[in-house]
């Protein structure tokens, strides 16, 4: 245990009035309150001695009469996601203890966020994501008679950058863009980007469907799991989840799916062979999953693509069924993706974002 959690430990059974002693000498204005096995029976801020004296609480009772028992932590596995949405959902929390075994092992400040995090509690996947940006972007003409789909903005910031920053997030930062039309100015955008991100293209001489332009990378060069992408696809997940639930389950294809619920507006009509009416169902609802365009994919992915070809993700899945392959398919909710490859749904993505989408998981 580092010194800086030592000093904000005190024993449940110290007194009110030397806690506030010890919670007054620090820069950071907490204690964690242990039980006689060492394990955290809660926390105490400066708030809490504030309620204490407002309530007239003798300072000779001991600490653990006015402990925060239902605090706010995260375990050792917890993403810096959840990390980053318990820190906005919580604006006057600035410390989140890392608990394992009843113990604090470590301690997150909001203040240091953003900086590195200690790579116990955070680990960067570290694989590479490739993005399909070589799609001509009909269902957004006329706007993408102008710019390419990947840079169509959503807010202030173009639809790629924006799923890349997803990424970016869980520590990746080897990036593949497959382009054709207008991929000139896409390269253009990132000329002058992060140059800590590594960015490579395939770029597509015919169309190649939504999946061909995986014929084109260098199979040798891709040897742990890879992320692939739709350009126009944001899902609010954790990746690292997705990432365990593929290897766990030893897919070598895992779908992010969302669910979804349609209802019929109408009274749809059941009739036999004969023509004649089996029965009538008013407004039938019927829940299902949606393909969101975002897959995990091991490097044997590769050996099913055919080179120079055009080929889309269905038949890529219909082949691996065929040959009886381990497709792994991983749910989030209706609300945890935006399809922005609708004219419609462009400004409906710029009000989600907005309204907190990456922060609602």
């Amino acid at each position: 245990m580092n010194t800086d959690i030592q000093q904000h430990l005190i024993s449940s059974s110290a007194s009110i009035r030397d806690t506030f002693k010890k919670l007054d000498s620090l820069d950071e204005k907490y204690v964690l309150v242990t039980k006689h096995d060492n394990k955290v029976l809660g926390i105490v801020t400066s708030g809490d001695f504030r309620r204490a004296i407002w309530e007239s609480v003798s300072l000779e009772d001991q600490i653990e009469t006015i402990t925060n028992k239902n605090f706010v932590f995260v375990s050792k596995d917890s993403s810096l996601r959840e990390i980053k949405k318990i820190f906005k959902k919580n604006p006057k929390i600035n410390h989140l203890p890392v608990i394992e075994n009843g113990k604090v092992i470590n301690l997150i400040k909001r203040k240091e966020l953003n900086q590195k995090i200690n790579s116990s509690i955070i680990d960067p996947l570290n694989i590479p994501v490739v993005i399909m940006a070589g799609g001509n972007g009909t269902r957004l003409d006329p706007l993408t008679r102008i710019l390419p789909k990947p840079l169509l903005p959503v807010g202030d910031k173009p639809v790629i950058e924006i799923i890349m920053n997803r990424f970016m997030e869980y520590g990746i930062n080897d990036f593949i863009i497959s382009i054709r039309e207008k991929g000139k100015m896409i390269k253009a955008y990132f000329d002058d980007y992060d140059n800590s991100i590594k960015i490579k293209y395939l770029e597509e001489d015919l169309p190649l469907g939504t999946i061909g332009a995986l014929s084109l990378i260098d199979k040798e060069k891709i040897n742990s799991p890879f992320i692939v992408s739709n350009c126009d696809t944001i899902i609010n997940a954790d990746y690292s989840n997705i990432l365990n639930f593929h290897r766990e389950g030893n897919f070598e294809l895992t779908m992010v799916v969302s669910m979804q619920h349609l209802q019929v507006p109408f009274g749809v009509c059941n009739v036999d062979e004969n023509g004649g009416l089996v029965r009538m169902d008013e407004k039938p609802e019927y829940d299902f999953l949606a393909n969101t365009g975002l897959y995990f994919m091991e490097p044997t992915i590769l050996d099913y693509i055919p080179a120079s070809t055009n080929y889309d993700i269905n038949q890529l899945i219909f082949s691996l069924i065929k040959n009886k392959r381990n497709i792994g398919v991983y749910p989030v909710s209706k609300n945890s993706w935006i399809d922005v490859g609708r004219i419609n749904e462009l400004e409906k993505a710029f009000n989600q974002i907005n309204n907190d989408f990456l922060n609602n998981e």
